[in-house]
């Protein structure tokens, strides 16, 4: 199958070129940019005005449970970006707003800190720098407490500093070490 242009796409559907333009730069036809054109895979391309309708209905769905589940399962139950098992969310890369699909590939397992950073409702002191203790440093990284203190006593985890017997850990480098 050969690629189509944005133009030959707008004529086919009976739209102008702007609105499939407009659809191919924020990722909701796959395209590709080639020589400053759009080229858009044939058999991914709208074929009728029904299909065009369908991309600017937001996504009212709620994400079925065999879907959460299948997400679930591909992360390993864990935070795509720290790590951690508790507090688990399905998060979508495309915003449901923008017109993102409930599709396995759009969704990501988040936990509920990072769920919260990622969409900007943190205070942005918390966003700066967040301690753990030397329980929750272990939990994220899926090992006991006793071996987060050693490792912060013999450097191979840097610590910011040792507070009623409890050795403080900054998320980033947790973030760092489950790499």
């Amino acid at each position: 199958m050969a690629d189509l242009s944005a133009t030959e796409v707008a004529r086919r559907v009976g739209v102008s070129r702007s609105d499939i333009v407009f659809l191919c730069r924020r990722g909701l036809i796959q395209a590709r940019k080639a020589k400053g054109r759009w080229q858009i895979p044939e058999e991914k391309a709208p074929k009728t005005e029904e299909d065009m309708r369908r991309f600017f209905r937001p996504n009212r769905k709620p994400i079925s449970t065999k879907t959460r589940k299948l997400v679930l399962e591909r992360a390993g139950y864990r935070c795509e970006r720290c790590g951690s098992t508790p507090d688990l969310q399905t998060h979508h890369k495309i915003p449901r707003w923008a017109l993102g699909s409930n599709d396995p590939d759009n969704l990501q397992v988040l936990c509920r800190h990072c769920h919260m950073e990622l969409e900007g409702l943190l205070p942005v002191v918390e966003l700066t720098k967040r301690w753990l203790t030397t329980k929750e440093a272990a939990r994220r990284l899926g090992v006991k407490p006793n071996t987060v203190a050693r490792w912060c006593s013999r450097g191979w985890l840097r610590y910011s500093r040792k507070e009623k017997g409890h050795w403080l850990i900054s998320d980033e480098e947790v973030r760092r070490k489950r790499r």
